[in-house]
């Protein structure tokens, strides 16, 4: 069965918005909704922005969820991805300058942002296709 874009939002939709209400308090869903809504959350600003979109929206803890929920449900390429990314900006992740996550943007080389850019591209890509995977994995 072809996951269609249509189906995926019908069926994870409700599961986005659980977690949207939730933020940043995400230990108070369920570990599916936590799961689900992350990917769910994570798809829609990357392909909206990229990492950075995702990652200044949603936080570092939800960053972690996302990767735990990558490797659940087999993205492997996705999930390493997303580290490379993570990769990228850790190195501010100290950094006095920072009053909030949308800062990041402002301290990043031209290197660093060339570096994301590509790895936005590839997780463009979708060689996993996530979709898919996540109605797989969690309706079938």
């Amino acid at each position: 069965m072809e996951v269609t874009e249509d189906l995926w939002w019908k069926t994870f939709e409700k599961y986005g918005e659980k977690f949207a209400e939730a933020k940043p308090n995400y230990d108070n869903l369920d570990e599916k909704t936590q799961e689900i809504g992350v990917l769910f959350q994570y798809e829609l600003d990357i392909y909206n922005g990229g990492f950075l979109q995702a990652f200044c929206n949603w936080g570092y803890n939800s960053y972690l969820l996302e990767i735990k929920a990558l490797e659940k449900i087999g993205a492997n390429n996705s999930k390493r991805i997303l580290e490379e990314c993570y990769s990228v900006i850790v190195k501010l992740e100290n950094d006095d300058r920072l009053k909030e996550l949308w800062d990041i943007p402002k301290y990043l080389t031209v290197e660093d942002e060339e570096k994301l850019n590509s790895l936005d591209e590839e997780y463009w890509e979708d060689e996993d296709n996530i979709m898919e995977k996540m109605y797989n994995f969690y309706i079938k």
